[in-house]
């Protein structure tokens, strides 16, 4: 067996003499809760926005809560162009892909690496970043909730999570 001295991005690039990234070491979190009401018998499609985030953030932790609503009800949780950009779909599945809400409660299920856009390797990178751009757009966008499976009964769903700006 063999020993080894491994360093983060961030110290690696502090020890070259590399300005460090905000986000990785000191900046500044910001937590985001949202909760919307789904009533009984919505079609899949129906859209869920909890709040904005922008694109120059790192999310950090992504939590969702709910009660077991009806049998057939699950949801992608992804990223939309906020309503005075369009409201556009941007990545409808960007963290979480046909998340099952009829399958017992969820209390406080940490889905951050649900869909396997954010991973551990990468979950330093911004949101520009996960998305693929070349370049932060300096915008905003809503995390929202699209039905993947129609509801069938009525519950409602918290989310919250934790994102680093800097």
């Amino acid at each position: 067996m063999a020993t080894e001295n491994v360093l983060s991005t961030a110290l690696t690039n502090r020890d070259a003499g590399i300005p460090h990234a905000g986000r990785e070491m000191g900046g500044r979190l910001v937590p985001l809760t949202g909760y919307c009401p789904i009533a009984t018998t919505k079609d899949a499609g129906s859209t869920y926005r909890f709040f904005q985030v922008s694109s120059s953030m790192m999310v950090r932790d992504l939590w969702i809560r709910s009660p077991d609503i009806g049998t057939t009800t699950a949801g992608n949780i992804g990223l939309y162009d906020t309503t005075e950009n369009g409201g556009a779909v941007v990545d409808a599945d960007f963290f979480g892909s046909a998340v099952n809400l009829a399958g017992g409660a969820l209390e406080d299920v940490n889905i951050t690496f649900e869909s396997g856009v954010v991973t551990l390797a990468n979950c330093t990178k911004r949101i520009w970043e996960h998305l693929g751009l070349s370049s932060d757009p300096g915008k905003n966008y809503d995390v929202v909730l699209t039905l993947t499976g129609a509801s069938d009964a009525a519950g409602g769903v918290r989310l919250k999570m934790d994102c680093v700006q800097g």
